[in-house]
């Protein structure tokens, strides 16, 4: 398996902040603010329902929402493995709980810290093609 690191400044995400478009429908019957379709994760990788202020640059996206750690950690160890994703690890250090799962050929990783009643996901996704 190839592993590709990449490596970006907060200004150089910051500079390619996409526009928050509402979506339709969520898993949770929440209404969104940000349409899946626009957060270039691929179909089988949930976006949060609720979240706000996307920032997506190649393969990592960033968003946020005011819903609690535990609350988006029950969430993906919910939804991913119906979606057939692995848990490979689920690492809580400092405030900070980062999801690693395994599909395949795939790889995501989920970070959620929360700072200032603001709970921030950075999600990133790798293909082993």
């Amino acid at each position: 398996m190839d592993v590709d690191v990449l490596l970006y400044s907060l200004s150089e995400i910051i500079s390619q902040q996409q526009t928050e478009t509402p979506a339709d429908s969520t898993p949770n019957s929440e209404a969104p603010t940000i349409n899946p379709k626009d957060s270039g994760l691929s179909d089988d990788v949930p976006l949060y329902p609720g979240a706000t202020d996307l920032i997506s640059m190649q393969n990592v996206l960033m968003v946020n929402s005011t819903d609690s750690i535990d609350g988006i950690v029950n969430f993906y160890l919910e939804r991913m493995p119906a979606l057939e994703w692995t848990l490979q690890s689920n690492v809580v250090s400092d405030g900070r709980t980062v999801l690693m799962w395994e599909k395949q050929e795939r790889m995501v990783t989920i970070t959620i810290q929360n700072a200032n009643n603001i709970s921030r996901l950075v999600m990133s996704e790798i293909s082993g093609n």
